[in-house]
């Protein structure tokens, strides 16, 4: 097996930093190896998921010689989620699962003070979709949530003004969807927290023309908030923006796995 060989190569290779640089894009089917790796390396990111590649089946492959891809893909090339890991993270993973063409897990062992991480690349149906395929996702999360875990991904989810403890002042979306009013209720429910609306640098995650909504989140537990040192919107060649954080891997003893 391809990860199995890559493991023993790079075992030489660890996080040391207190640090983990973690990114977020939606690639809309634009999956240019090159441009990739580049973008990636400019901006020292260590994890990145890619959502709505656009690829069919489950697959390992090398991205360069730098990074790694675990894609989780359907029957037919509509939806698409993959993990890009760069060398020195592939001691940590545990295991990554390959859920569906929408939900994608990586586990991580002895990242610092973290024994275990579990980390979500999440692409929900859009606000057209049926309810009953956003809810299957949350489902499939729900029984998660008592983990070490982080959920990074397009939500596909608009949540506007609402006034809840898993959003902070900074989110300048107009109003709500119903994917939206979901995902507020799931992180309500689990104790969890939008990232990007604690942050006064939020911006607009996708647009078009002149269009502009924020639907792209790191979804972390409340008691981590803390834990993201950094919060960037990038423009892309996409019409979505990467979102890129700062992640501390050093714990505090009550958060220790």
């Amino acid at each position: 097996m391809l990860f199995e060989q890559i493991k023993r190569l790079r075992l030489n290779q660890k996080i040391t930093n207190s640090l983990i640089t973690i990114c977020e894009l939606n690639v809309r089917g634009r999956l240019n190896f090159r441009e990739l790796d580049q973008f990636l390396i400019r901006n020292k990111i260590d994890l990145a998921v890619l959502t709505e590649t656009k690829k069919k089946n489950c697959y390992t492959q090398f991205l360069s010689k730098n990074y790694i891809i675990f894609h989780s893909g359907g029957k037919n090339a509509k939806r698409g989620v993959c993990f890009v890991c760069h060398n020195r993270l592939i001691p940590h993973i545990k295991s990554c699962k390959a859920i569906n063409e929408n939900v994608i897990a990586l586990d991580l062992v002895d990242l610092q003070d973290f024994k275990n991480l579990s980390v979500y690349g999440i692409y929900m149906p859009d606000n057209g979709c049926s309810k009953t395929s956003v809810v299957e996702i949350y489902e499939i999360l729900s029984g998660k949530c008592k983990e070490n875990f982080l959920l990074l991904g397009d939500f596909n989810s608009r949540v506007g003004k609402i006034k809840s403890n898993c959003l902070g002042k900074f989110n300048r979306d107009s109003k709500a969807n119903r994917n939206g009013l979901i995902l507020v209720d799931f992180c309500e429910k689990n104790n969890l927290v939008i990232c990007n609306t604690f942050f006064s640098n939020n911006k607009c995650t996708w647009s078009i023309d002149k269009y502009k909504t924020f639907i792209d989140y790191l979804i972390v537990p409340s008691i981590w908030q803390n834990k993201i040192t950094k919060f960037v919107a990038m423009k892309t060649k996409s019409d979505h923006r990467a979102i890129i954080f700062d992640f501390n891997i050093k714990t505090q003893d009550d958060c220790n796995s």
